[in-house]
């Protein structure tokens, strides 16, 4: 069984927003981690995930850039023997069954590092696969691995230290 727990890196994020995308995951894996990249909303932050007993909240005091929080959430992981981790946008929200559907694409590759579904943004509809840029590197010594589908990504990346 893989074990998989969700990483968000927020920055002065939409409240509303932040507590729908962590209500949403918080049932379907065992942690809930949040990267603060500096908000000035820090305190309504913790307020908001105060009430999911499975959420943690990593605090940096300045913004270190997307892909440097990215890397701390990845190392949380590691050091906390997952073997992958559903990053998500502050903004996203996942239906009710999204990991167990994720989860049956796994293992179809020894050397996987991403896997990503079609994205489907409120605003836009379904963001068409020619403008989804994957990177999947064969290499077990990559820390991380980026998938870049503009700003409303949602991917799965590979602990593989």
């Amino acid at each position: 069984m893989e074990k998989i727990y969700a990483g968000i890196v927020t920055f002065n994020p939409d409240i509303e927003r932040l507590k729908e995308n962590v209500c949403a995951i918080c049932i379907q894996v065992p942690e809930v981690v949040i990267f603060d990249n500096g908000s000035s909303n820090f305190a309504d932050i913790q307020e908001c995930i105060s009430v999911f007993h499975n959420a943690i909240l990593i605090h940096s005091d300045e913004n270190i850039g997307i892909a440097a929080a990215l890397n701390r959430l990845m190392q949380w992981g590691s050091n906390n023997n997952y073997d992958w981790m559903l990053s998500l946008d502050q903004d996203s929200v996942c239906d009710a069954s999204y990991v167990n559907k994720m989860k049956q694409y796994l293992d179809v590759e020894p050397l996987l590092g991403i896997v990503a579904p079609v994205i489907v943004d409120r605003n836009v509809g379904v963001i068409p696969i020619k403008n989804i840029v994957m990177l999947i590197l064969a290499l077990r010594q990559v820390h991380f691995q980026k998938l870049s589908i503009g700003n409303k990504s949602v991917n799965m990346m590979k602990a593989c230290l």
